[in-house]
């Protein structure tokens, strides 16, 4: 099991069991562009093609729990995948992990940095990296959380 702490300058302990983040970055190296992700942040490349019309791309990929690897891991560990269900058992909203029998922590991504519960069941900290080459087209790296792209399509 993942132990993560923080202790500030006052010596206080934050409790990470069922708070955690999602984490995405990038760095350049003249025209290479290396992101890295955890979680649904996300990081997209928009760029001009041969016509002049601005095109999207995402770079990173969203680590969602029923992506057919981090399901695997997931249900490997014990942890559940599926929807939260209301009062009535109607399912609603996106898959998520959970403690089996335990309507517990219902993480709507498979990583997470933090959250030591979710890890207990299958939730992964491991960043995924990828490595872009920039071309004189491409114009503005966008990087922001899921609260984002929630609202919003790239």
């Amino acid at each position: 099991m993942i132990k993560c702490q923080y202790h500030s300058e006052t010596n206080s302990v934050f409790n990470v069991q069922l708070s955690g983040t999602t984490f995405t970055s990038g760095f350049f190296n003249g025209n290479q562009l290396t992101t890295c992700n955890v979680g649904d942040s996300r990081v997209i490349l928009i760029s001009l093609d041969n016509d002049n019309k601005v095109k999207a791309r995402q770079l990173t990929t969203d680590h969602k729990p029923d992506s057919p690897g981090e399901k695997v891991r997931i249900q490997a560990m014990g942890g559940k995948v599926a929807q939260a269900q209301d009062w009535r058992g109607r399912f609603s909203g996106p898959q998520r992990i959970w403690v089996k029998n335990i309507n517990s922590p219902g993480l709507a991504m498979s990583r997470s940095v933090g959250d030591t519960v979710a890890h207990s069941v299958g939730c992964a900290c491991e960043p995924e990296l990828q490595y872009h080459v920039l071309t004189p087209n491409d114009k503005i790296v966008l990087m922001a959380s899921d609260g984002i792209w929630e609202f919003l399509s790239n």
